[in-house]
């Protein structure tokens, strides 16, 4: 059960969050990875850090997701 457990991040502080997309977005328009809205704007980055993955997330996404525990 163990392995199924992942270190997660979670960014909504929006100076961090518009570092992070300006760093992974490079120039281009970042799309939400779930709804692929184009015209829905980024609220949160989450980051997988052992699989070194991150999904650009919109609010009514996030809304969506399902937390255990304290979300900061």
């Amino acid at each position: 059960m163990d392995n199924d457990l992942v270190d997660v991040v979670f960014v909504r502080d929006t100076a961090a969050l518009a570092a992070i997309c300006t760093e992974v977005g490079d120039g281009t328009l970042l799309v939400c990875n779930s709804c692929g809205d184009i015209e829905a704007l980024i609220a949160g980055v989450l980051i997988i850090d052992d699989a070194k993955e991150a999904w650009v997330l919109c609010a009514a996404c996030i809304r969506k997701l399902s937390f255990e525990g304290t979300v900061v």
